[in-house]
């Protein structure tokens, strides 16, 4: 083999080296990116927005809108924890955690799905809740969900009730 072989066969060696480092780096930079945008979108937990719509008696209407930034799978709602303050007939302060129940009543107290919600109207394009079952579709991200909760006791209307919400899943 001569001086020029030896030569031409080494820088296309090192051409083929260079090339495969290039690509290597490039690959695993490109893997680490995707890796943390996986992360961060599971470290993002869903925002929810509740809004008291009325109150009367035993129950409370709410809009809990889904701000994302996923949608939720209905049946994920049977772990939600919704919590209500309010004050009693006697004006005392009571604090109680609140079921998602679609279909019977239990009689210790319930919340259940309305309607759902577009922009304000009562329609549903996009993997529509099935009501009154309540258990199959999903809970698009921007979807509020007209909640109704019965609590067991009638509670003093002119105090003020608060309601926090959270889905676990």
């Amino acid at each position: 083999m001569s001086g020029f072989g030896v030569l031409a066969s080494l820088a296309y060696v090192t051409l083929l080296i260079t090339q495969f480092t290039i690509y290597a780096l490039t690959s695993m930079d490109n893997m680490v990116k995707m890796s943390q945008a996986a992360l961060e979108s599971l470290e993002k937990q869903n925002t929810f927005e509740v809004q008291l719509v009325n109150v009367d008696g035993r129950l409370i209407w709410v809009d809990i809108t889904n701000e994302g930034p996923k949608d939720i799978r209905v049946k994920n709602l049977l772990a939600s924890d919704l919590i209500v303050v309010y004050f009693d007939n006697s004006s005392r302060r009571k604090v109680k955690w609140v079921g998602y129940q679609p279909n019977a009543s239990n009689g210790l107290g319930r919340w259940y799905i309305a309607e759902v919600l577009t922009n304000g109207f009562p329609l549903e394009l996009f993997d529509p809740i099935v009501l009154p079952a309540g258990v199959e579709g999903l809970w698009n991200k921007g979807e509020t969900l007209r909640a109704v909760v019965e609590l067991d006791e009638n509670f003093n209307t002119t105090l003020p009730v608060y309601v926090v919400f959270k889905v676990v899943g």
